[in-house]
């Protein structure tokens, strides 16, 4: 076997038209045989499944996207106890649908969204005043962030006119127990 010194020493030195070990042969052709196919269909199978595996399982699972969006905030006041409702029908207003909804503490609403081009966002709701133990704090109007974010580049419009369509109907329902839905 020769050094690596000794091969490169040949590449340099050697004539044009002598071949080595180092250059295939390409001049003669050959019919491929039966291990060439299987080979080759081995291959595409395991492409196949390389390819198709991590597409067929849920994406969420495994990792989660980041956010580059850093999205709108509004600060508005209403009922704490209509905020379910008034995001429900903010979101419907919006062409938005609500996928979940989570309460981490009870100073804390998080909705999940799906917009109709199928980008994903959030909606967050934190009592801004009031403690959660206060018994006026469910009564009364106090004063609520609201903070969304649509997309992962975000969409400010969009967020914009969801945080308004929500506002909106915690001034609806402020101080009563039920109020229609006025078209916008």
């Amino acid at each position: 076997m020769a050094s690596t010194r000794e091969l490169l020493r040949d590449m340099i030195l050697r004539p044009r038209g002598r071949r080595t070990a180092l250059h295939a042969d390409f001049s003669r052709s050959s019919a491929p045989g039966p291990n060439d196919a299987l080979r080759g269909f081995a291959s595409s199978c395991f492409l196949g499944l390389a390819t198709l595996l991590p597409a067929c399982s849920p994406a969420e699972k495994y990792f989660s996207a980041p956010s580059f969006s850093t999205g709108e905030t509004l600060l508005t006041t209403g009922d704490w106890n209509d905020l379910e409702a008034a995001a429900r029908v903010g979101a419907e207003a919006c062409q938005i649908a609500i996928t979940s909804v989570e309460s981490p503490s009870q100073s804390l609403y998080v909705f999940k969204l799906v917009t109709p081009t199928d980008e994903h966002g959030t909606l967050t709701a934190r009592r801004r005043t009031a403690t959660p133990d206060d018994p006026t704090a469910a009564e009364g109007p106090i004063a609520i962030e609201l903070h969304a974010s649509l997309g992962l580049f975000g969409d400010s419009s969009n967020e914009k006119k969801l945080l308004r369509a929500v506002e909106a109907r915690l001034t609806d329902l402020k101080g009563v127990d039920w109020a229609p839905i006025r078209k916008r």
